[in-house]
């Protein structure tokens, strides 16, 4: 990617900093371009951050650290840090936070922080991966096609945005952008399927937001991520070559999908998928009575939701079908396939359950495989997306939101 590298203006700001430019300009310009950076946009401080080098976000980052602890603490604890500042720097940081705290903006500084390397992360044109120099340990392997390119770093602005929010006085979890911001970016990890991101980023969300039920779905609908086929046949294949690897087994993974999304209220409505979800998981763990019992009980208030509607429809298929009800299944897909008449999923459960006669009385169904998948018309292609379903809006809201406007 070709690194465009723009001069900006440094001149608003706390009063005062101009020494700050002196003992760590870096910083203070970094912190300038949080300031400057408009909420969705690709502007100048987006690109200029995406100028940076791994080395030069490695030490911002430790700087950062360093800030936020001055702001959320007043002070520096007694631990190692991954980088050694001088006293006079320190005391400048201690300085900078201090200037913020005084002027009462320290709280918006630190998620405009956030806000800018999420859009740096995320908006057009985003890196992926950045290729590691001898300074920066390696954590994924980069392959194309099946021929690797050699091991990479994961950009660390995910990392840097929460280590901003982690300075938010008097926590995170009584900041209302912060708990939004984890919500959105969570979603965006699911939407890009990035699960190894993803476990960094709800396992810092647990430590600082534990209470949140948005967390607990998100960490149900990664475990259940885990149990794809395709990414355990992946962590097999690792394991018989020595490789460690951070997925559990098939079952562990739908016992924790139904440990989390039983934790989930029934009653609460922000939350029926979570009931759907624990069904198919149910099924998966052989628990298929149970399952059925799940989704007999919630089919009802799911008319005003025509997606998730559909997905509770199409698993009591199968389902019903594994219990010997071939009645109670047919007609179950054959909701799910009144709801949207060109998905195929349904139409493959419905050859399964009512094989065609000669008569062409399916001719509909046949129609519907017969024609390649279109996205959109069958939101079963979507389901391993999970929270991704609702990424635009979510991090439209978080970027809205007028706490960082």
């Amino acid at each position: 990617m070709l690194a465009l590298f723009v001069g900006l203006c440094l001149g608003r700001g706390v009063e005062g900093r101009a020494g700050a430019q002196e003992l760590l300009p870096e910083f203070s310009e970094w912190l300038e371009l949080a300031r400057q950076h408009i909420p969705g946009e690709v502007d100048r401080p987006v690109l200029r951050v995406r100028s940076y080098p791994l080395r030069k976000l490695a030490s911002l980052k430790g700087d950062l650290e360093a800030f936020a602890e001055y702001i959320r603490n007043g002070t520096l604890g007694p631990r190692e840090r991954p980088r050694r500042h001088t006293v006079a720097e320190l005391e400048e940081l201690r300085r900078i936070a201090s200037a913020e705290m005084s002027a009462k903006s320290d709280r918006r500084l630190l998620r405009r922080i956030a806000l800018l390397h999420t859009d740096v992360a995320t908006l057009e044109g985003a890196v992926r991966y950045m290729f590691a120099d001898e300074s920066v340990k390696p954590d994924v392997i980069v392959a194309i096609d099946g021929q690797s390119m050699g091991p990479a770093v994961t950009p660390p602005h995910f990392a840097i945005a929460r280590t901003a929010l982690g300075g938010l006085r008097p926590e995170p979890a009584a900041d209302q952008w912060a708990r939004l911001w984890y919500t959105a970016a969570s979603s965006w990890f699911f939407a890009s399927a990035n699960l190894s991101g993803l476990s960094a980023h709800l396992k810092d969300w647990r430590s600082w937001i534990p209470d949140d039920p948005r967390l607990v779905f998100a960490e149900g609908c990664l475990q259940e991520a885990y149990s794809n086929e395709r990414i355990q046949l992946s962590a097999r294949a690792a394991r018989q070559n020595r490789a460690e690897v951070n997925i559990p087994d098939l079952r562990d993974a739908l016992a924790h999908a139904r440990d989390a999304y039983v934790q989930l209220r029934p009653v609460d409505s922000d939350f029926l998928e979570a009931r759907v979800r624990l069904a198919r998981v149910q099924w998966r763990l052989g628990e298929s009575r149970a399952a059925a019992d799940e989704l007999q009980s919630r089919l009802g208030s799911l008319s005003s939701d025509r997606v998730l509607d559909y997905l509770a429809n199409l698993i009591a298929g199968a389902v019903r079908w594994t219990l010997g009800e071939v009645a109670a299944s047919g007609s179950a897909y054959e909701r799910a396939m009144a709801l949207f008449p060109t998905a195929q999923s349904p139409a493959v459960g419905l050859l399964l359950v009512r094989p065609p006669d000669a008569t062409g009385t399916d001719a509909a169904i046949l129609a519907a495989l017969r024609e390649p998948p279109v996205r959109g018309s069958d939101p079963w292609l979507d389901y391993d997306l999970g929270p991704g379903r609702q990424m635009v809006s979510l991090m439209s809201a978080m970027r809205e939101h007028p706490e960082v406007r």
